[in-house]
């Protein structure tokens, strides 16, 4: 609204202008004596066209100033425009992530690589989705706690606890560590990297055959930490771990 009150003000500006300039022609007119020799009338005719050539800059001027007068108006809508197309933006950035349902997953399984396609699971127990292969199901275990289990044999696991915004990845660690104590009094701690994992922490018990893993997720938008339990002839170790990456809360 704004603006349009400011270029009809522009406008009404403009014809005042122009209307003040034909009065002035018409006033002197009116003073101007009635000619009574040819000399006379050349006088006047000459004066008349000298006041049309001023009549005709003044128009020129007018226009001039209107053109401004709607420049300005423009340059002072552009502004608005853009902050317009900042807060869409804004809103855009502040909106939550939309993730696809599903997506390419490449694992490994006894040491073979493997690619299949993942799909999109929301817990029903805590506030987080990942992405999950065809063999395995994701089901609540208790409060605060998920598991992720290979459907065909259900003691190759993996529990799924979320943390909240704020926690103390140091006491989290030292129980962790006193965890895996409880399977072997070795506890290794395992090259991140290994498993293309950043801000992660990972450490790994042995006994027998029984492998137990656990990964501590430390980034802003996977707060977590998995245990594995696999066996070394049913290794899904880094199937496991490539799942528990794609973790995001809500």
């Amino acid at each position: 609204m704004n603006k349009w009150k400011l270029v009809l003000a522009g406008l009404t500006v403009s014809a005042f202008v122009l209307s003040g300039c034909g009065t002035g022609n018409n006033d002197d007119n009116a003073k101007e004596p009635k000619p009574e020799n040819a000399d006379a009338s050349t006088e006047i005719t000459g004066n008349t066209s000298d006041t049309n050539e001023n009549s005709s800059e003044e128009n020129k001027d007018s226009t001039v100033n209107t053109d401004s007068t709607d420049n300005a108006d423009s340059s002072t809508d552009k502004p608005t425009k853009e902050d317009g197309a900042t807060e869409t933006s804004k809103t855009e950035d502040k909106g939550e992530p939309v993730r696809i349902l599903e997506q390419p997953f490449k694992f490994k399984v006894n040491g073979k690589e493997k690619e299949e396609t993942a799909f999109l699971k929301k817990s029903d127990n805590q506030p987080f989705s990942l992405y999950v292969l065809p063999e395995f199901e994701l089901t609540a275990e208790e409060p605060n706690k998920d598991v992720l289990f290979l459907t065909e044999q259900d003691e190759v696991y993996m529990r799924i606890e979320h943390f909240p915004t704020e926690v103390n990845w140091d006491e989290i660690e030292a129980n962790v560590k006193t965890q895996l104590n409880a399977i072997s009094e070795t506890v290794t701690s395992i090259d991140a990297s290994q498993y293309s994992l950043d801000h992660a922490v990972v450490y790994e018990a042995v006994n027998g055959d029984d492998i137990v893993t656990s990964v501590l997720f430390q980034d802003e938008k996977n707060q977590s930490r998995i245990t594995i339990f696999t066996k070394k002839d049913h290794d899904y170790r880094d199937a496991f771990i490539q799942m528990g990456k794609t973790i995001m809360k809500n």
